[in-house]
Protein backbone atom coordinates (compact mmCIF):
# COMPACT_ATOMS: atom_id res chain seq x y z
CA UNK A 1 0.00 0.00 0.00
CA UNK A 2 1.52 3.71 -0.96
CA UNK A 3 0.49 6.21 1.08
CA UNK A 4 -1.13 9.28 -0.52
CA UNK A 5 -0.43 12.39 2.05
CA UNK A 6 1.70 12.91 4.97
CA UNK A 7 -0.07 14.66 8.04
CA UNK A 8 2.27 17.38 9.77
CA UNK A 9 1.65 17.07 13.52
CA UNK A 10 -0.17 20.36 15.46
CA UNK A 11 3.05 20.10 17.61
CA UNK A 12 5.54 21.19 14.41
CA UNK A 13 2.95 23.54 12.76
CA UNK A 14 1.81 25.60 15.69
CA UNK A 15 5.72 26.22 16.39
CA UNK A 16 6.75 27.07 13.02
CA UNK A 17 6.57 31.06 13.21
CA UNK A 18 8.71 30.75 16.18
CA UNK A 19 11.31 27.82 16.55
CA UNK A 20 13.96 26.55 14.08
CA UNK A 21 13.60 22.83 15.38
CA UNK A 22 9.86 23.26 14.22
CA UNK A 23 11.55 24.04 10.57
CA UNK A 24 13.70 22.03 10.35
CA UNK A 25 11.54 19.15 10.80
CA UNK A 26 9.24 20.35 8.32
CA UNK A 27 11.77 20.58 6.02
CA UNK A 28 12.67 16.45 6.25
CA UNK A 29 8.82 16.10 5.70
CA UNK A 30 8.71 18.03 2.83
CA UNK A 31 11.86 16.60 1.41
CA UNK A 32 11.10 13.15 1.89
CA UNK A 33 7.43 14.31 0.61
CA UNK A 34 8.93 15.69 -2.37
CA UNK A 35 11.22 12.51 -2.68
CA UNK A 36 8.42 10.02 -3.12
CA UNK A 37 6.00 12.09 -4.71
CA UNK A 38 3.90 12.45 -1.43
CA UNK A 39 1.43 15.72 -0.83
CA UNK A 40 2.15 17.28 2.71
CA UNK A 41 -0.88 18.08 5.01
CA UNK A 42 -0.33 20.98 7.39
CA UNK A 43 -3.19 20.44 10.65
CA UNK A 44 -3.78 22.52 13.25
CA UNK A 45 -3.33 26.20 11.50
CA UNK A 46 -5.30 28.58 13.22
CA UNK A 47 -3.70 31.91 12.42
CA UNK A 48 -2.89 33.16 8.57
CA UNK A 49 0.91 34.34 9.58
CA UNK A 50 1.02 30.36 9.80
CA UNK A 51 -0.35 29.64 6.72
CA UNK A 52 1.34 32.15 4.68
CA UNK A 53 4.19 30.71 6.11
CA UNK A 54 3.39 27.48 5.03
CA UNK A 55 2.57 28.08 1.89
CA UNK A 56 6.29 29.97 1.15
CA UNK A 57 8.08 26.70 2.23
CA UNK A 58 6.02 24.99 0.11
CA UNK A 59 3.49 22.66 2.25
CA UNK A 60 0.78 21.83 -0.36
CA UNK A 61 -2.39 21.42 1.92
CA UNK A 62 -3.81 22.36 5.07
CA UNK A 63 -6.67 22.17 7.60
CA UNK A 64 -7.38 23.55 11.05
CA UNK A 65 -9.88 26.43 12.73
CA UNK A 66 -7.83 29.29 10.76
CA UNK A 67 -9.25 27.62 7.31
CA UNK A 68 -12.72 26.58 8.56
CA UNK A 69 -14.65 25.69 11.59
CA UNK A 70 -15.47 22.02 11.67
CA UNK A 71 -18.88 21.55 11.11
CA UNK A 72 -21.98 18.49 11.78
CA UNK A 73 -21.68 15.84 8.67
CA UNK A 74 -25.32 16.35 8.62
CA UNK A 75 -24.57 20.04 7.22
CA UNK A 76 -22.39 19.00 4.47
CA UNK A 77 -24.17 18.68 1.10
CA UNK A 78 -22.70 15.37 0.06
CA UNK A 79 -23.21 14.60 -3.96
Amino acid sequence: MRADFIKVDGSIIRNILKSKTAIARLDVVLRVGQALGIGIIAECIEEQDILLRLKSLGVGYAQGFGIVQPQPIASIALS
